[in-house]
C-alpha cells in the first residue's frame, strides 16, 4: 500500500472510479463537479465546520479529525531541529476527500498532497513536519491549508522561543494587625517558572521606612520550578501602611503589602484598679478557711503573649518559690496559674486564693503581699538566610488556653498596661476562731445513778466580725441542747447539759465542740475546737 493512501488495496470505495477519472480529465476545473458527484452518490449527514474548542485535542470538519489541533514547537533556539507529525483521521461513516498543501513558510518541510486522497471511514493519513530553527528564517507562526471535501481548514503552526515566564501568586499580602516592635507573622508568595529557560530573581525593596525581611532575596528558578519566598515586616510606629516592592525577574513582578501596626496590650479586668496598681482585697476570714478572688486578663495583640507572676521585695522582683521561703505572708496566698500563654484576643482567668495558715513566727492579723504581672512577648520560628538572621525567642510548649471567668454582680473596669509589668497588691485579714464558755467547767457531787441532772452554761463568740458554728461531739452520759448552733459576731447562746450517771465513783471527762465556718464558696471549714470540762461523782 502506498504511504500516501489511507485506503486498503482491496477496499471498495463508493464511486471511487468516477472520482479518479474526473481528477485525471479535469484537474483544475471540475472541483465543484467532484463535490457534487460525492454529494449525489454519498451524501454527508453533517457538512458544517466544527471549530476547535478549548479542552479538545483535535479539530473536526465533516467528521474528519486533525490530531493534534495545532502544531507547536517549544523551546526553540539556534540550530535546534524538530520532527513532529500530525494525523488526519476519518471518524465518520463515509469516505472523505482530503487535500494537503505546503506550509505557508518554507522554513517548514512537509510532503504535500495537493491532488488529494480519498480516506475511507475509520482510516487515517499521517504527515511529518521537519523544522530547523535558524534566526535568519525564523517565523513565529505559519499555517497549512487542508481541504476536506473542498472545505478549508487552516492548521496552525506555532514556534515559541526558549524563554522564561515567571508568575507570582499572590500579588498582594495583607498582614492584618501587627504588634509594634515585633515581627509580623510569616507570609509566603510563590514564584513559578512556566517557561523553558532558567532565570534569576532579585528582590528590590527600594526606599521604605519599614523593615522588610525577605528570604530568599535572590536565586535561580529552573523551568517548571516553584520557589516559596517568606515575607515578614517590622515597624516602630502605630498606624496603617501600604507599600510595594519589585522582584526583578522575567517579567518583573510587583508585590503589594499592607497592614496595621498596633500597640500590644494586656488588658486586666478587676473592680479595684488604679493606674498601674491593682488591689485584690480578701474579706476577713479564720485560720483554716479560704477565700478566692479572680482577675481576668486579655491579650489584645496580634501575636501570642506569655505572662508570669513574680513577687516584689524591696522594689526588686523574685520568683514566687524564692519569696515563699523568705516572706511568711506570701505562704497564705495561692496563685494559679502563675504563668501561661495567651493567643491573640484570648482571655485568661487568674485565681488568687487566700488560705491563712498558722505559722509560729507569724502573729499579725493582716497579710500584705506585692506581686507583679509581667508580659513577655515571644514568637516561634527563625528565618535564616545568607543575608542575615532574625534572632527570636522560641518555645516548644503547647498552647495553654484558659476559660473566661464567669460574670459577677459588680461592674468590672479595665486597665491597659503597654509596658512590661503591672503591680498587684494582695491584702487579707485573719482572725483566730474562739469562743468563751461561762462557766468553762462543771463539777457535781452526790449525783444519783440513772437520774438526769440539768446544768446550763453560756457560750459566746469572741469574734466581732465573723460568725462561727458549734457542733457537739457526743460523750457518754451527756446530752447537749442545742446540739449545733451558729453564733453571730459577738453573739452568745445558752446551752443545756443533761447528765445521767451510769456508775458509782468519781468520773472526769471533757465535752468537745467543733468550731466550723461556712465560707463564701459554700464550703464548711473546721476552724477550731472548744473544750468543756465535766467532773462528777
Amino acid at each position: 500500500m502506498d504511504d500516501d493512501f489511507a485506503v486498503p488495496r482491496f477496499s471498495v470505495v463508493s464511486n471511487a472510479g468516477k472520482l479518479i477519472d474526473l481528477l485525471k480529465s479535469e484537474e483544475a476545473s471540475n472541483a465543484s463537479s467532484i463535490r457534487a458527484s460525492i454529494q449525489s452518490s454519498a451524501p454527508y449527514e453533517d457538512e458544517s465546520l466544527e471549530p476547535y474548542r478549548p479542552g479538545t485535542t483535535y479539530q473536526v470538519l465533516d467528521d474528519v479529525r486533525v490530531i493534534p489541533h495545532k502544531m507547536v514547537f517549544n523551546n526553540a533556539y539556534e540550530g535546534k531541529t524538530y520532527v513532529q507529525s500530525f494525523k488526519i483521521l476519518n471518524a465518520g461513516r463515509y469516505s472523505a476527500l482530503v487535500r494537503i498543501f505546503s506550509p505557508s513558510s518554507k522554513a517548514f518541510e512537509m510532503k504535500p498532497l495537493p491532488r488529494g486522497r480519498i480516506i475511507a471511514a475509520g482510516m487515517s493519513i499521517t504527515r511529518t513536519i521537519k523544522y530547523r530553527y535558524v534566526r535568519a528564517t525564523a517565523v513565529p507562526q505559519a499555517c497549512i491549508a487542508i481541504y476536506i471535501n473542498e472545505e478549508l481548514l487552516n492548521y496552525e503552526i506555532e514556534v515559541f522561543m526558549s524563554h522564561s515566564l515567571v508568575v507570582m501568586t499572590p500579588s498582594s499580602i495583607n498582614f492584618g494587625n501587627i504588634d509594634v516592635g515585633n515581627a509580623s507573622e510569616q507570609m509566603t508568595v510563590q514564584l513559578r517558572n512556566l517557561g523553558h529557560k532558567t532565570t534569576t530573581f532579585l528582590t528590590d525593596l527600594g526606599k521604605t521606612d519599614l523593615e522588610i525581611i525577605i528570604d530568599p532575596r535572590r536565586g535561580r528558578i529552573h523551568p517548571s520550578e516553584t520557589i516559596e519566598i517568606k515575607v515578614e515586616i517590622l515597624g516602630t510606629s502605630v498606624g496603617s501602611f501600604h507599600k510595594e516592592f519589585w522582584i526583578k525577574t522575567e517579567p518583573p513582578q510587583r508585590l503589594r503589602v499592607s497592614g496595621t501596626f498596633i500597640e500590644p496590650q494586656l488588658v486586666i479586668e478587676h473592680p479595684l484598679i488604679d493606674y498601674d496598681l491593682t488591689l485584690i482585697h480578701f474579706p476577713r476570714t479564720y485560720y483554716g478557711a479560704s477565700n478566692t478572688r479572680t482577675i481576668v486578663i486579655k491579650n489584645k495583640s496580634s501575636r501570642p503573649t506569655m505572662f508570669c507572676m513574680v513577687a516584689e521585695e524591696n522594689m526588686e522582683t523574685i520568683t514566687m518559690n524564692t519569696a515563699r521561703g523568705r516572706d511568711p505572708n506570701i505562704k497564705n496566698f495561692v496563685i494559679n496559674p502563675i504563668e501561661g500563654r495567651l493567643q491573640a484576643n484570648f482571655k485568661c482567668i487568674i485565681s488568687v486564693k487566700f488560705a491563712p495558715k498558722r505559722i509560729e513566727k507569724f502573729s499579725r492579723r493582716q497579710c500584705i503581699v506585692m506581686v507583679q504581672l509581667l508580659r513577655v512577648t515571644f514568637r516561634e520560628g527563625v528565618i535564616e538566610s545568607k543575608d542575615g538572621e532574625v534572632k527570636t525567642f522560641t518555645t516548644s510548649g503547647e498552647d495553654e488556653l484558659f476559660s473566661i471567668a464567669p460574670q459577677v454582680s459588680y461592674q468590672r473596669t479595665e486597665i491597659v498596661f503597654t509596658h512590661t509589668k503591672l503591680r498587684v497588691c494582695l491584702y487579707g485579714e485573719i482572725e483566730e476562731a474562739s469562743v468563751t464558755l461561762m462557766p468553762d467547767a462543771f463539777s457535781g457531787d452526790d449525783l444519783n445513778v440513772s437520774v438526769i441532772h440539768n446544768f446550763t452554761f453560756t457560750i459566746r463568740n469572741n469574734s466581732r466580725y465573723l460568725p462561727v458554728t458549734l457542733k457537739y461531739n457526743k460523750v457518754s452520759c451527756i446530752e447537749m441542747y442545742p446540739k449545733e448552733c451558729t453564733l453571730k459576731p459577738s453573739g452568745s447562746v445558752d446551752v443545756l447539759m443533761q447528765l445521767r450517771p451510769t456508775k458509782i465513783g468519781k468520773v472526769q471527762t471533757s465535752v468537745l465542740f467543733d468550731l466550723t465556718y461556712h465560707g463564701e464558696d459554700k464550703v464548711v471549714y473546721n476552724v477550731g475546737k472548744a473544750r468543756f470540762a465535766v467532773t462528777y461523782e
